[in-house]
């Protein structure tokens, strides 16, 4: 009886700990990286359909096929913006109350960081091979 009467005090004492919890769609920094996110996602996408626009053969071709259309393209940036969108909320979630200042920068810089380093090096890459033909 002690031990529920302690279980349910600890979580009383718990929950009124962090009342009004801010939400990530209400941080700023957050926005940011979700800009960079958008920023990135939607030059690669711009990117492939210049490319396969000029002729060239997309070599993703497990998520695009080798001649994808314009459609499928949008559609493809959209599934994967959702799911870097979630995996850069799901960091702001789980480092909310960080105390670290190097993981509390990790919830902003993380997700979008690695989207922009992969999306931005493969738009860089369609740009460039665009800009021979």
């Amino acid at each position: 009886m002690r031990a529920i009467a302690l279980l349910i005090l600890a979580t009383f004492f718990c929950g009124s700990v962090d009342a009004k919890p801010r939400h990530w769609y209400t941080d700023k920094k957050w926005w940011i990286g979700e800009a960079v996110i958008t920023a990135a996602v939607i030059a690669d996408a711009h990117s492939t359909s210049r490319g396969v626009g000029l002729g060239f053969t997309e070599r993703n071709t497990w998520a695009f096929g080798p001649r994808p259309s314009n459609a499928r393209i949008a559609g493809v940036s959209l599934g994967y913006f959702a799911i870097q969108t979630t995996l850069h909320a799901t960091a702001w979630h789980v480092e909310r109350n960080e105390t670290n200042k190097y993981w509390n920068t990790a919830k902003y810089v993380g997700v979008p960081a690695a989207v922009a380093i992969i999306n931005g090096y493969n738009a860089a890459l369609n740009y460039q091979l665009s800009q021979q033909k």
